[in-house]
């Protein structure tokens, strides 16, 4: 942060020469013009907010970053690669490799940071953790053969070249996957009943 001498000496000199701090007020005209914006701010206040005022501002104050949170790109793509899991799991309903219905994950074939392909339904399928994690993870080539075997082998390379695709989306365009997912994975549970 670089300080402006100039400002504080003139400050300075301010306070020195007023007589008492309540002769200040005549002077904030005079300071005002010598010092950066939130002197300013200070000038222009009129009298000072009570508590519940003060409650119901930062009240607002945080909704609004919450609102602001909760729109912001990175927040739907989080609530869209959890709506895209609950559909894929919905889906298969069971791990494709042993069978078990517990601790099902969302098995993405190539990698979630092609957004090309993040959220495609052929790209992941439903393993259980030790599937996923102890197999999948650690025997990409069995998995490759594994999932050619499931999707076949023109789906699976059909996937890859979309894979290989740079998209960079708009904002709305996040907001509309959504709307999407949700849609997809209430007809899915609907499905079931």
């Amino acid at each position: 942060m670089k300080i402006d001498k100039k400002w504080i000496n003139k400050y300075i000199g301010l306070i020195k020469g007023t007589p008492n701090l309540m002769d200040l007020e005549e002077h904030m005209d005079q300071l005002a013009t010598a010092c950066p914006k939130p002197l300013k701010a200070i000038k222009s206040r009129k009298q000072p907010l009570t508590k519940s005022e003060m409650k119901e501002k930062l009240k607002a104050k945080r909704l609004k970053l919450k609102e602001k949170k909760r729109s912001s790109p990175a927040q739907v793509i989080k609530r869209c690669d959890i709506l895209f899991s609950q559909i894929i799991r919905a889906r298969d309903k069971k791990c494709l490799r042993c069978s078990k219905t517990e601790n099902l994950q969302c098995a993405h074939i190539f990698s979630r940071k092609n957004y090309a392909t993040r959220w495609f339904p052929q790209n992941a399928i439903t393993l259980c953790y030790a599937c996923h994690i102890f197999w999948g993870h650690k025997n990409p080539v069995d998995f490759t053969r594994f999932v050619e075997n499931i999707l076949g082998k023109e789906t699976l390379d059909g996937v890859q070249s979309l894979s290989h695709q740079v998209i960079k989306h708009e904002p709305q365009w996040y907001l509309d996957l959504e709307k999407m997912l949700h849609e997809r994975l209430k007809d899915l549970t609907n499905m079931d009943d």
